[in-house]
Protein backbone atom coordinates (compact mmCIF):
# COMPACT_ATOMS: atom_id res chain seq x y z
CA UNK A 1 0.00 0.00 0.00
CA UNK A 2 3.22 2.50 0.58
CA UNK A 3 4.27 2.17 -2.82
CA UNK A 4 1.03 2.44 -4.39
CA UNK A 5 0.29 5.42 -2.71
CA UNK A 6 3.87 7.44 -3.08
CA UNK A 7 4.44 6.20 -6.73
CA UNK A 8 3.28 9.23 -8.64
CA UNK A 9 6.21 10.77 -6.10
CA UNK A 10 8.38 8.12 -6.59
CA UNK A 11 7.42 8.36 -10.68
CA UNK A 12 8.44 12.05 -10.99
CA UNK A 13 11.68 11.96 -9.02
CA UNK A 14 13.26 9.13 -11.32
CA UNK A 15 12.15 10.99 -14.52
CA UNK A 16 12.76 14.47 -13.55
CA UNK A 17 15.47 14.30 -11.26
CA UNK A 18 14.06 16.58 -8.58
CA UNK A 19 15.72 15.64 -5.13
CA UNK A 20 14.55 17.89 -1.89
CA UNK A 21 18.28 16.25 -0.46
CA UNK A 22 19.90 19.43 -0.74
CA UNK A 23 17.21 21.09 1.67
CA UNK A 24 17.30 18.31 4.02
CA UNK A 25 21.15 18.42 3.86
CA UNK A 26 20.63 22.12 5.09
CA UNK A 27 18.28 21.22 7.90
CA UNK A 28 20.49 18.60 9.00
CA UNK A 29 23.54 21.39 9.44
CA UNK A 30 21.40 23.64 11.03
CA UNK A 31 19.62 20.94 13.60
CA UNK A 32 23.63 20.14 14.27
CA UNK A 33 24.88 23.43 15.01
CA UNK A 34 22.41 24.44 17.36
CA UNK A 35 22.98 21.30 18.92
CA UNK A 36 26.52 22.07 19.08
CA UNK A 37 26.03 25.39 20.39
CA UNK A 38 24.15 24.57 23.79
CA UNK A 39 22.74 27.79 23.32
CA UNK A 40 23.63 31.04 21.23
CA UNK A 41 22.98 35.36 23.31
CA UNK A 42 21.25 36.42 20.08
CA UNK A 43 19.64 35.44 16.24
CA UNK A 44 22.96 37.04 14.29
CA UNK A 45 25.12 34.97 15.58
CA UNK A 46 23.39 31.84 15.49
CA UNK A 47 22.50 32.90 11.78
CA UNK A 48 26.25 33.04 10.99
CA UNK A 49 27.11 30.29 12.47
CA UNK A 50 24.85 28.59 10.14
CA UNK A 51 25.62 30.46 7.05
CA UNK A 52 29.81 29.49 7.91
CA UNK A 53 28.84 25.69 7.94
CA UNK A 54 27.03 25.62 5.23
CA UNK A 55 29.74 28.03 3.01
CA UNK A 56 32.22 25.08 4.26
CA UNK A 57 30.22 22.27 3.50
CA UNK A 58 29.39 23.54 -0.14
CA UNK A 59 33.36 23.44 -0.83
CA UNK A 60 33.55 21.09 -3.52
CA UNK A 61 37.43 20.05 -4.81
CA UNK A 62 37.86 22.04 -8.30
CA UNK A 63 38.80 19.15 -11.22
CA UNK A 64 42.35 19.00 -12.67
Amino acid sequence: ATIDTWWPAIQIALTEGVSNARTEGYNRIIKQTKRVACGFRNMTNYRRRIMIHIAVTRQRPTAA
